[in-house]
């Protein structure tokens, strides 16, 4: 073996253990993209809500039970109570909701299986206050967070999250927060995030 060759051989074993170590002695959070992640446990002080508008409130309840069917497995205690408020269904939900399950349910009522809403326009939002649980990234903590459908989508996928002047768009293949400068948010939805 040639002298450089030794020398670069050298370098890449000094280079990945000085890679092994560093990683051992560096705190938790280092290098991660500031996510966070706790376990689900239920509030029953939570304030979690669903907003939504285009549908009757029978219609809704009908999507809600379809809903806790499908994810009976992950929410066995799926109970929500529902009202009529400020032209909104808004459902809340006393025994909690996992922050995942919220995502999904956002985009479910938007696109239901087996209703047809076809000819209106279908709007549903979710509230809540980010907690550990979220999933989400470190300066989301304990802000309110505003899920909803982006305008236009094509993907029925998926959530965007907005929390302040940041939004996130979360696909449901990894349930990830990726920030992304194109809020595609409704003139209704962006009057309830304010």
């Amino acid at each position: 073996m040639n002298t450089l060759a030794l020398i670069l051989l050298t370098a890449a074993v000094v280079a990945a253990l000085l890679g092994f170590v560093l990683r051992r002695h560096a705190p938790a959070n280092a290098g991660a993209p500031l996510e966070t992640r706790g376990p689900f446990v239920p509030d029953p002080n939570n304030d979690k809500a669903l907003l939504v508008q285009g549908c009757s409130a029978d219609e809704l309840k009908k999507i809600l039970a379809d809903f806790a069917r499908m994810y009976q497995e992950d929410s066995p205690d799926f109970k929500y109570l529902m009202r009529n408020e400020g032209g909104f269904q808004r459902v809340a939900f006393p025994s909690d909701l996992k922050p995942r399950l919220l995502s999904f349910l956002v985009n479910y009522v938007k696109y239901p299986i087996g209703f047809d809403l076809s000819g209106r326009n279908v709007l549903s939002v979710g509230i809540a206050t980010v907690k550990p649980d979220f999933g989400a990234p470190t300066p989301a903590l304990g802000q309110r967070a505003v899920f909803y459908i982006p305008i236009d989508d094509r993907d029925h996928d998926l959530v965007y999250i907005a929390v302040g002047d940041h939004t996130y768009r979360q696909s449901f293949t990894d349930m990830r927060w990726t920030p992304t400068e194109d809020r595609r948010m409704a003139p209704k939805v962006e009057m309830l995030a304010k």
